[in-house]
Parts: C-alpha cells; sequence; structure tokens
C-alpha cells in the first residue's frame, strides 16, 4: 500500500466510541486498510498494547492510592468557603494536636474579633499550620513529627477524587507544600 494510516487516525480510532454512520463507515475504512497493511496493523497493535498498559497502570496506581491513604502519618479533614478565603478544620489526626485560629495580636485586650479565617495553628506544636490563600492550600508540619523520608502531600475533593499531589520540601524543621484548592467544598488533606 502506498498510503499509510497516520498515528493520529489510529488513536482516534482507538478512542472512539460513536456509534453513528460516520462512525462506522470510518471504522469499516480503517478495519480494511489493517487487514490488507502489515505495517499500519503492527502499528495499530503498538497502540493496543501501550493503551492496555497505561490503563493497567492507572488501575495499579487507583488501587494503591487508598491502602496508602489508610496508612498516612497525617490526615486532615478540611472545607474551604467564601471563595476559597476561609479555612475550616472538621478532624485532625496528627499526634495530639489542636489546630486554631491564631488571634492577632492586643485583640484579647481590644475586644476585638481579628480572627483571620484563612490561617489554622496548631496550639501544641506552632510548626504545624494550615492556610489557605489565592486559592494554594500551604502547609507546614513539624519535620520531628513526620518520620518519612520524603512526605507526599495528597489533596482529594469529597468524591476521593486526586485535586492535587506534591512531595513535600524540608525547610528547615518544618516539611512544607503548597497545593491548589481554589474551590470551595469539602477536602481531605493526607500525609503519606
Amino acid at each position: 500500500m502506498s498510503e499509510h494510516l497516520t498515528l493520529e487516525e489510529l488513536s482516534d480510532f482507538l478512542a472512539d466510541n460513536q456509534t453513528g454512520q460516520a462512525a462506522r463507515l470510518r471504522a469499516a475504512r480503517i478495519n480494511a486498510h489493517l487487514f490488507q497493511c502489515p505495517s499500519c496493523y503492527q502499528l495499530y497493535e503498538r497502540l493496543c498494547e501501550l493503551q492496555e498498559a497505561a490503563q493497567q497502570a492507572a488501575l495499579s496506581q487507583s488501587e494503591r492510592l487508598p491502602a496508602r491513604l489508610a496508612r498516612s502519618a497525617a490526615r486532615f479533614r478540611l472545607r474551604l468557603q467564601s471563595a476559597a478565603r476561609q479555612l475550616l478544620l472538621d478532624s485532625a489526626q496528627f499526634g495530639g494536636c489542636d489546630f486554631d485560629y491564631p488571634l492577632a495580636v492586643g485583640v484579647r485586650s481590644a475586644g476585638g474579633s481579628g480572627v483571620q479565617r484563612d490561617t489554622l495553628i496548631d496550639n501544641e506544636n506552632s510548626y504545624n499550620q494550615l492556610s489557605i490563600r489565592d486559592g494554594v492550600l500551604s502547609l507546614r508540619l513539624d519535620a520531628e513529627d513526620l518520620p518519612q523520608t520524603q512526605p507526599l502531600a495528597v489533596l482529594l475533593d469529597q468524591d476521593g477524587a486526586l485535586v492535587d499531589c506534591q512531595a513535600m520540601t524540608l525547610d528547615g524543621p518544618v516539611w512544607t507544600a503548597r497545593l491548589d484548592a481554589s474551590g470551595d467544598g469539602s477536602y481531605e488533606l493526607a500525609i503519606l
């Protein structure tokens, strides 16, 4: 055959799930060509193998994630409100932590209500902090409380779908990470 199928045509053919008349004609044309052209058929088989390998890798990754989440070093259930400018903590599993909003200096004596709702600080260990600013969830956790040599911060939405995942960076005595959390809603943050 003088004219071969393009990689794009074969990729589209593999991904196509349409059932209309045009789709059936396109599938018949490509199948007829694959039947007559050994080099295109070989490329098609290789694409099928790659697609299957990618699906298997995604499946094994999704099977491993819940198991890793179950034995995470730290876990936080968060809610973002007011266009992702207010951070609420529903639950925390991280040693003896006791997160609360910091009070601005002089607020208690002045009787004001200057509580910033975008930051939570652990009352037991001020190294441990969570904050939300401009759609970015920042976390700082005491390095002594995390036994991993390279912790991973994983942010899931309320349905368990992955929102963001970052390797944490050691910054002196704390591990830090910045995760994209631009929308309001409930999230689960796990440190693996």
